[in-house]
């Protein structure tokens, strides 16, 4: 079974890298870095307290709980500091608008310098744990820290110590996109969700963000063990795709990344008008996952080869026109006691050249993204 897990989960991770490749393939040149500047400068703890007060790191709780990291790893971290140990440098986007910092790269470093200092509750930090050289300053608050003259020099190596930080002017998505890839390029991929959900924050963010982390259907689909989350939120990158096809196939002439960026700005910016429909299509989509399971089992959301007669992995583009096909209730309804006839129907579909070549790189285009909706539903409507 972990064997199993883990090639499904090098399939998608092969995916999201796929993916990044096409949502900045020919889309940037040497003028679209024009008008961009990046410049680096070295931050001491001193300076983050006063950027903290202000609010200028812009920090998201809800986003938080996805891979927080526990007192031990965080004071491990502050260890390293004193201990003027190298970390790595942190990247930040700065929004001149607001006056504010999008945190691109090192939202937990930054996370463990502030919740050990807390500059909105002085005092209340939390106690150093799990030290491994410094263990005399097991249990010490930053507080504490401040009030113990024995520790002046902990402290002090501990507030000056100069953090690079990366930080990017005259941005766009495009390019906020690339410069994550180029970060993660050489280690393991990340998915672009987790840049997605920085972003564009607001209510449907949010929602999609705890909605996917409980939703049954998705956590079958990622073998996720109960009490785990998918650090790389791709639980959240499927949800949010049932939502963008569902709504705006219409505007779909990009890269899925694009439509996706489309569906959290446009429902973010009208939650309102959307938060209703939102929570009853999520009714849909468990109605229409649950009969998907019913008709073809652990073969789900999987692709069917008619030559080698055997489905394969897990397979986003099915996972969107299937849950899309039936969160419909009346096309529910049209394969009521006829689960096994739809699942040879749905064999058959992949005869057809084009519906199968829309299956193959480049898999993204216009064209084959809306013959996959397109053929799918005139063949079913002929059909059932």
């Amino acid at each position: 079974m972990e064997l199993e897990i883990e090639e499904m989960n090098g399939i998608i991770d092969e995916e999201v890298e796929n993916e990044l490749e096409k949502e900045i393939d020919e889309t940037l040149n040497i003028d679209s870095f024009k008008n961009t500047s990046a410049f680096s400068l070295d931050l001491s703890v001193e300076t983050l307290f006063i950027l903290f007060k202000k609010e200028q790191f812009v920090f998201d709780p809800d986003f938080q709980r996805r891979k927080v990291w526990d007192d031990t790893r965080k004071s491990r971290f502050i260890e390293s500091m004193i201990l003027n140990l190298p970390i790595p440098s942190l990247l930040v986007a700065k929004d001149d608008e607001k006056d504010q910092y999008i945190i691109i790269d090192g939202k937990q470093r930054l996370s463990a310098i502030r919740d050990f200092i807390n500059p909105d509750n002085p005092g209340n930090g939390y106690k150093l744990k799990g030290l491994e050289v410094l263990t005399e300053l097991n249990g010490y608050t930053y507080a504490a820290l401040q009030k113990d003259p024995n520790m002046v020099t902990y402290l002090s190596r501990f507030t000056s110590y100069p953090i690079k930080t990366n930080i990017v002017r005259n941005y766009d998505d495009k390019k906020l996109y690339f410069i994550f890839a180029r970060l993660n390029s050489g280690s393991v991929p990340l998915s672009t969700q987790e840049l997605r959900h920085t972003l564009f924050p607001g209510e449907f963010s949010k929602f999609i963000n705890v909605e996917s982390e409980k939703n049954q259907t998705i956590r079958r689909i990622l073998k996720l063990k109960v009490g785990k989350v998918d650090l790389r939120m791709r639980d959240a990158e499927l949800l949010c795709r049932y939502y963008a096809f569902k709504y705006f196939l219409d505007k779909y002439d990009d890269t899925v990344g694009s439509i996706l960026d489309y569906t959290y700005k446009e429902i973010n910016a009208k939650w309102d008008e959307y938060k209703e429909k939102v929570a009853l299509d999520l009714i849909e989509f468990d109605k229409s996952a649950q009969l998907i399971y019913d008709i073809f089992g652990e073969n789900a959301f999987k692709k069917y080869s008619p030559k080698d007669k055997v489905y394969f992995n897990f397979n986003r583009l099915v996972f969107d026109i299937l849950t899309v096909l039936f969160s419909c209730s009346e096309n529910r309804s049209k394969v009521l006691n006829k689960e096994k006839d739809f699942e040879i129907f749905y064999k058959q579909l992949f005869e057809d050249e084009t519906f199968a070549d829309a299956f193959m790189p480049t898999t993204s285009t216009q064209a084959k993204t809306l013959a996959r909706f397109e053929i799918l539903n005139k063949r079913f409507n002929e059909a059932f």
